[in-house]
């Protein structure tokens, strides 16, 4: 892997970690945890964010980062639950429903 390509991945994989902590958050006006998100809160393309962190995930297997390899396949599974805007429901019983 080139160099430009593992930082730029970094770059993007940072701002996407920033976005998945600030979603994580409990919202104190709904008392809700809401588990779909609308793709407009993600920093880049959701496409450029998978491939960033298939890019690192590679690089961390390879390198045997066991801890870094299981936050990377979370970072995967988490991506998936960013959709077009307007399919995220309002109401947050149908928003848990999938």
């Amino acid at each position: 892997m080139k160099q430009f390509e593992g930082e730029k991945a970094e770059k993007i994989i940072h701002a996407y970690g920033k976005v998945l902590e600030e979603v994580s958050k409990f919202d104190s006006k709904k008392e809700i945890y809401r588990m779909l998100h609308p793709e407009s809160l993600l920093p880049y393309p959701k496409n450029e964010i998978r491939n960033s962190l298939i890019t690192a995930l590679t690089l961390a297997k390879e390198e045997g980062r066991k801890q870094q390899v299981e936050y990377l396949q979370i970072g995967l599974i988490c991506l998936d639950d960013f959709i077009p805007d307007k399919k995220v429901p309002e109401d947050y019983l149908e928003n848990i429903k999938r």
